[in-house]
């Protein structure tokens, strides 16, 4: 047996690559491009030495890579396949143990008959235990903690940012259970259209939606979240109209900044949004100007942003069947408004999460996510939420991390939506880049 330590880095590299294209050849026979694109990447940068990409902090959840680690075990599969049909024929294999990411190649002795065989080589030398490995991972331990330990002390030495504001999720007070959809819908949609002031800084919809259902001072929830103030309200539904109320809050006193009470019709609760938006924004910066898209807000077919609303909601609940009833609702939407951006970019997000959840299939998932970000961004070129997702859907399903992060950059360039943050965070922790 000769190890891949007992050559030269310069001759194991190019064995290496060597075998890589035989094994690509054949994927790409089997039409499995996708799984031969991601083995290239994986093999690059473990010969290239940057293995610690793949590494993963103790306790590191193996949730929060699902898309991954689907993809890798499919290809895991996928190399014992190969190598049960060319075991005989070959004296290298790469592999990817259980468990992890980053590839290892397992030189094995030639046949008797090969070339190989007939040069002199020197005794394997003893493997010895990989402490390295064990003192990387207490380096990256500690890395963490104190990364954890800044976060803290800034949170409790800064003072709240004045211009910060939190929205909490608003009540909803009327008689049927269902109309909960309306309450989280108008919290989230006032935060993704706060956050279209670029200069304003708003806390993520699931960090103020820790605090729904909980009865805790404002203080308090000003200094978890760092913001100088919060919006909260409720929403009662009377037959055809909404009684929508609305206040303003400092986190430092309690006082009440600004509040206002609104009684609209369903085709209304957009502009209005809009202008909870903006009287909140000119409180907080009078300098500010309105958002863009709230003209357009104001002119949306009410059908399909009730409809849209409500598929958000069932998209939030995040389970298989809520997720496939986001997507139906939002494609509704899109029936009633083919103008809509963003149900088209709920049924995109819906793809990614049903692969996440393992019910559907990657590929097929993935081409449909596709053409959905597609029609979003020709509805809607400054999308933040289609760009977020074009974002996901390049460096899950093409693994192409600079294209990637570009779009990432775009989507919060446009003003935070939703889950575009809470993306680009996930797809920086499984590059290591923790910082």
């Amino acid at each position: 047996m000769e190890t891949e330590k007992s050559l030269p880095d310069s001759l194991r590299a190019a064995a290496v690559r060597a075998q890589l294209d035989c094994i690509l050849a054949d994927f790409a026979s089997s039409r499995a491009t996708r799984l031969g694109r991601l083995l290239r990447y994986l093999v690059e940068q473990t010969l290239e030495g940057r293995a610690e990409v793949f590494d993963r902090a103790p306790g590191y959840d193996p949730q929060i890579d699902s898309v991954v680690r689907v993809e890798v075990r499919r290809l895991r599969t996928r190399l014992s396949e190969y190598y049960e049909k060319t075991d005989a024929n070959t004296h290298l294999r790469i592999e990817i143990p259980r468990g992890s990411y980053q590839p290892v190649f397992v030189f094995r002795e030639p046949a008797p008959d090969s070339e190989l065989a007939r040069t002199p080589t020197k005794p394997a030398p003893e493997r010895r235990p990989r402490s390295w490995i064990w003192v990387a991972a207490g380096a990256l331990a500690i890395a963490v903690l104190l990364a954890a330990f800044a976060v803290w002390r800034m949170r409790i030495s800064s003072p709240a940012t004045p211009a910060a504001i939190a929205v909490l999720p608003f009540l909803n007070l009327g008689q049927d259970p269902a109309d909960e959809y309306l309450a989280d819908g108008i919290s989230e949609e006032l935060t993704e259209t706060l956050a279209e002031f670029n200069d304003l800084r708003v806390v993520s919809r699931t960090s103020a939606f820790q605090y729904k259902g909980k009865s805790i001072d404002v203080g308090e929830i000003g200094r978890n979240l760092r913001a100088g103030a919060v919006l909260e309200g409720s929403v009662a539904r009377r037959g055809g109209q909404l009684r929508v109320i609305a206040q303003l809050v400092r986190t430092s006193d309690g006082y009440h900044l600004w509040s206002h009470s609104y009684e609209v019709s369903l085709a209304e609760l957009p502009p209005v949004e809009a202008a909870i938006a903006q009287s909140a924004r000119e409180k907080l910066a009078p300098s500010s100007s309105r958002p863009a898209s709230s003209e357009a807000a104001a002119v949306r077919n009410p059908e399909a942003h009730d409809l849209y609303m409500r598929a958000v909601y069932e998209f939030n609940q995040r389970t298989p069947e809520s997720t496939r009833e986001a997507m139906d609702l939002a494609r509704q939407a899109t029936e009633k408004d083919p103008s809509f951006a963003q149900p088209f970019v709920v049924m995109a997000a819906g793809e990614s999460q049903l692969t996440q959840l393992q019910v559907e299939s990657s590929r097929a998932g993935a081409e449909r996510a596709w053409q959905y970000v597609a029609k979003a961004l020709a509805l809607d070129p400054a999308n933040s939420g289609a760009h977020a997702q074009k974002a996901l859907l390049a460096y899950t399903d093409h693994w192409d991390w600079p294209q990637a992060e570009k779009e990432f950059k775009l989507a919060l360039a446009a003003g935070s939506h939703g889950s575009a943050e809470n993306l680009y965070g996930w797809c920086l922790i499984t590059r290591g880049r923790f910082e």
